[in-house]
């Protein structure tokens, strides 16, 4: 099962994108399976 990255909206959008490309980087699928993870992280 996949998991959820929950992106506030008060979170600026540049901020946003550097930290999914983190979270890409960083995780695997193992780590965010069955997740809720939320920004910034």
């Amino acid at each position: 099962m996949s998991g959820v990255i929950i992106v506030p909206n008060e979170l600026e959008i540049g901020h946003a994108i550097g930290d999914l490309e983190l979270v890409i980087e960083c995780a695997t699928s193992e780590d965010l399976a069955n997740q809720i993870q939320f920004l910034p992280w």
